[in-house]
């Protein structure tokens, strides 16, 4: 049963497509009031009376990615027809309505409607099992299946022992869809508006876009908080325990094998362990500092920044800072600066390097600099640290 939701139509115009939906396809497609309960809109019609209505087909083109948007206009508006193309509308008519004509386009539309699933589930598998490999071949699906945006964040499902036939279960997986729709259009449609599933043997995936800025999907809190109530909402719901592993994100559409192979580790693990929502980067968080601390042994005279040492690790900045400081109790400016300065203190005991050479062996820009650090955590100067510390170094 597909949706169809009305836009801004005359009341005439309103009337006779009720009438005609109600006459000719009430077994195929519904005419809705609302999009509460998590209801998908398939179709989509609406009617432009001036140029600037175009503005809100664009609005709902963004709304309703997968859905097929029918705008309705009078002769006087036939000069901007163009803009449907360039918003991807499925089918423009002019006024006066004719009733076999628009039967016809909601045929159309319908038969488009039910090849679509098949054509976006195996471009997203071809996509998770590595298998496209080129842009060409990237765009070419991308145009077949209607994405606009291909995701970056994906997410596996699996119940219990006693949960797994309702995973498996074709009814099942429609009441996963719904829960998952509806928290996402309650709670994320800021973020998120395009939504796509995948079903396996034994999990289901979900997976959606975010925008670039949050290259970690471990720091969106929100996420993390509506994943835990989905969870909780199922087991109330339905009596089953769900397990979620999470991957990282990827904004290589032809990477997205990447996030599903950290998504069925992060699954196990937290089947194994018995967590009920695991992040990939959770799992990795231990040698992504190890890593970190070992760049930063190797390359402290260089002019490190935290979006430097992020970057070696794949983190957003933001996320590293936060864990660095959550894992070792100190900030990454104040670790590299111990590190420097414990260099520095070396140095000065141990050769005869002048207070400037020192200064930029350690990575500091200029030696007033290196000496005001120096002395505030050390509490004297190089020089008199030197002093007081010097081992005898021969020329």
């Amino acid at each position: 049963m597909y949706n169809i939701k009305l836009f801004h139509l005359e009341t005439e115009y309103n009337e006779s497509i009720k009438s005609w939906v109600k006459e000719e396809l009430t077994d195929q497609c519904r005419i809705i009031e609302d999009e509460g309960k998590g209801l998908q809109v398939d179709i989509v019609i609406a009617q432009i009376s001036t140029p600037f209505d175009w503005v809100k087909v664009n609005r709902l083109r963004k709304k309703h990615l997968q859905s097929k948007i029918f705008v309705i206009m009078n002769n006087d508006m036939v000069y901007t027809s163009p803009i449907a193309v360039e918003l991807n509308v499925h089918t423009l008519q002019v006024t006066p309505l004719r009733k076999n004509l628009m039967i016809r386009a909601l045929h159309t539309a319908m038969d488009e409607l039910n090849d679509l699933p098949i054509v976006r589930e195996t471009f997203l598998r071809r996509l998770m099992y590595g298998e496209i490999k080129t842009q060409e071949e990237l765009e070419q699906y991308k145009r077949i299946a209607k994405f606009d945006n291909i995701p970056n964040v994906l997410c596996l499902l699996q119940g219990n022992e006693s949960a797994q036939a309702f995973i498996e279960n074709e009814e099942g997986q429609r009441i996963l869809r719904s829960h998952v729709r509806s928290v996402i259009k309650n709670h994320l449609s800021h973020w998120i508006n395009d939504v796509s599933y995948v079903s396996f043997s034994k999990y289901f995936a979900v997976m959606f876009h975010i925008p670039f800025i949050y290259k970690s999907i471990r720091e969106w809190d929100q996420l993390n908080h509506h994943l835990l109530k989905l969870i909780d909402e199922i087991h109330k719901e339905y009596g089953i325990t769900l397990h979620v592993g999470v991957g990282s994100v990827y904004n290589n559409p032809l990477c997205l094998n990447k996030p599903y192979q950290e998504a069925k580790k992060a699954l196990n693990h937290s089947l194994t362990d018995g967590k009920l929502l695991c992040f990939y980067e959770e799992l990795t968080k231990d040698q992504n500092l190890q890593k970190c601390i070992e760049y930063i042994s190797n390359y402290y005279h260089e002019d490190l920044s935290i979006k430097k040492v992020a970057n070696k690790v794949h983190l957003s900045h933001t996320y590293f800072s936060r864990l660095f400081k959550k894992e070792l109790g100190i900030s990454f400016v104040e670790y590299v600066t111990n590190i420097r300065i414990k260099r520095a203190k070396w140095l000065l005991s141990h050769t005869n390097d002048t207070i400037e050479a020192i200064a930029a062996q350690v990575g500091f820009n200029t030696p007033n600099y290196f000496s005001s650090i120096f002395k505030k955590h050390v509490g004297v100067s190089p020089s008199e640290y030197r002093e007081a510390h010097i081992i005898t170094v021969n020329d």
